[in-house]
């Protein structure tokens, strides 16, 4: 054999052999939280997917990763909905590879797993589902999140809409005959921008950072406590869920304090039952909202 033919077929040896990512590696993409059953080829420790597992051939699939390890699902991401463990989601995007077959096309409010993301919020509506008059073309491709009592409305490509601190059923809207939505990192498109909310009126009085805890998450909120006029308001909350109209339904200065907070916007409430501690300094006890219930507790701020 030729020397020049010799090394042409060493070369084509050599490159059937060669790994098919090795030659077009991807990379993951986080694309919120969620998960759907089965479909599971691999798996891997670590709370992140190993970045080889990405390549031309996995184009457009999943995993879903949790503290201790991740999972590999065959299955286009957008379609990997209604799992019982959701975890952190990732898609895997391969540059110049043709992504996987999307699930079919549809119009309305589509599922897309459980998740939640901060601000953004456009309208509110009850009801543990989004309403179909909200999912038209101006909208596609933005989200709701819904409980049980009712939905909100971001307009965020619903891709995006990740680290909220109240996870809710995730939708996001599939409108028939609208443009698609900008890829992930283009700007989203203008929508009228939502009504200005007055500022919290400023209280004179003692301010107390309470964590509520829901199995091994927690949440900070700060509220401010007048004891003399018995009136109480919550910090910063206002652009997290829209206007909030925090009711005092007990308050006895240094033994109790009840109130309940509520979000017209949306429907979503949170009720808190404390017993008063160490002169004042401690608040103690619960909450509750539509969903759960769980350890409140803080101090007075410094």
């Amino acid at each position: 054999m030729a020397k020049h033919g010799l090394l042409l077929h060493i070369s084509l040896t050599l490159a059937a052999w060669l790994p098919v990512g090795a030659a077009s590696a991807g990379t993951w993409q986080p694309v919120g939280v969620g998960d759907c059953p089965g479909r599971d080829v691999a798996g891997s420790r670590g709370p992140k997917p190993e970045a080889a597992r990405c390549d031309a051939s996995f184009t457009g699939n999943t995993a879903v990763c949790w503290s201790t390890g991740c999972t590999y699902k065959t299955v286009a991401t957008a379609a990997c909905t209604g799992g019982a463990n959701p975890g952190q989601m990732y898609t895997c995007a391969v540059a110049g590879a043709a992504p996987a077959a999307p699930p079919p096309a549809s119009s309305g409010w589509q599922p897309m797993g459980v998740g939640d993301c901060p601000g953004r919020d456009v309208a509110g509506s009850r009801g543990p589902v989004p309403e179909p008059g909200k999912c038209d073309a101006n909208f596609a491709g933005f989200t709701a999140v819904c409980w049980a009592t009712g939905c909100t409305y971001k307009n965020v490509l619903t891709g995006q809409c990740i680290g909220g601190a109240n996870p809710g059923q995730m939708y996001t809207c599939g409108a028939a005959g609208a443009t698609s939505p900008a890829p992930a990192l283009a700007p989203a498109p203008a929508l009228p921008p939502p009504p200005a909310v007055p500022p919290t009126p400023k209280l004179k009085g003692r301010k107390y950072t309470i964590v509520n805890y829901t199995g091994d998450k927690t949440s900070a909120h700060d509220f401010i406590v007048d004891w003399k006029a018995c009136n109480v308001a919550e910090v910063g909350m206002e652009f997290e869920r829209g206007p909030e109209k925090i009711t005092v339904e007990v308050c006895r200065p240094g033994s109790r304090l009840i109130i309940k907070a509520d979000y017209k916007a949306n429907n979503y409430f949170v009720h808190y039952d404390w017993v008063v501690l160490d002169d004042g300094a401690t608040l103690a006890g619960a909450y509750c909202d539509p969903t759960t219930c769980g350890p409140a507790a803080g101090k007075r701020a410094k």
